[in-house]
C-alpha cells in the first residue's frame, strides 16, 4: 500500500494536508484566545489546549486520509476525476482553484460552527441574538481563519501533485 500511495504521490499531498492541519489549529488558538483575552497572547501556541487539539486534529486528519485512500481506490474513477480536475485548473488557473479551496472550508468550517452553536443552545429565546453572541463571533473567526488557511495549504497540495502527476 505505501508502494502504491509514493507511486501516486500522496506524499505531496500529505505533506501539505499535515502542515494546513498544524497550522490551521494554531491559528484558531490563537484567534481564539487573543480575541476572549482581549490582547495579543502568544503564550497560545503552548498550552496544553492548543496541544491536545493538535494531537488530535493530527490524528483525525491521518485517519480521514486513510478513508480518503480507501474510497479513491477505483483506480479508472480517479484518473477521470484527477484528469477533469487538472483540466479545470489548467483553464482557470492556480489562483481560481486556490480560492475556491479557501472559500469552501470557510464556508464550511462557519457552517459547522453556526450548527453547533445552534445546537448547543439551552434556550431558544432570543436565537440570534444568542446564535451571534460575542464568544460565538469570536469562534466563528477563528474557524473562518483557520480554515482558509487549511483550505489554502490543501489546494496548493492538489495542484502541485496533479502537475506532477499530469504535467503541463
Amino acid at each position: 500500500m505505501f508502494k502504491k500511495f509514493k507511486e501516486l504521490e500522496y506524499l505531496i499531498l500529505a505533506k501539505y494536508y499535515f502542515l494546513g492541519i498544524v497550522l490551521a489549529v494554531l491559528i484558531y488558538q490563537f484567534v481564539i484566545i487573543s480575541l476572549s483575552s482581549h490582547s495579543l497572547r502568544l503564550d497560545a501556541f503552548i498550552e496544553a489546549e492548543t496541544n491536545i487539539r493538535l494531537f488530535a486534529s493530527l490524528i483525525g486528519g491521518f485517519f480521514g486520509g486513510l478513508v480518503y485512500l480507501l474510497i479513491s481506490r477505483n483506480e479508472e474513477q480517479r484518473k477521470l476525476r484527477e484528469k477533469i480536475i487538472w483540466k479545470k485548473i489548467k483553464e482557470k488557473g492556480n489562483r481560481y482553484i486556490i480560492l475556491v479551496g479557501v472559500l469552501a472550508c470557510s464556508l464550511g468550517f462557519f457552517v459547522t460552527g453556526l450548527i453547533k452553536a445552534a445546537l448547543d443552545m439551552e434556550s431558544r429565546s432570543n436565537f440570534f441574538q444568542s446564535l451571534f453572541s460575542y464568544e460565538n463571533n469570536v469562534n466563528y473567526i477563528g474557524r473562518i481563519l483557520a480554515a482558509a488557511v487549511f483550505g489554502l495549504f490543501l489546494s496548493i497540495g492538489v495542484i502541485k501533485r496533479l502537475k506532477k502527476m499530469y504535467g503541463k
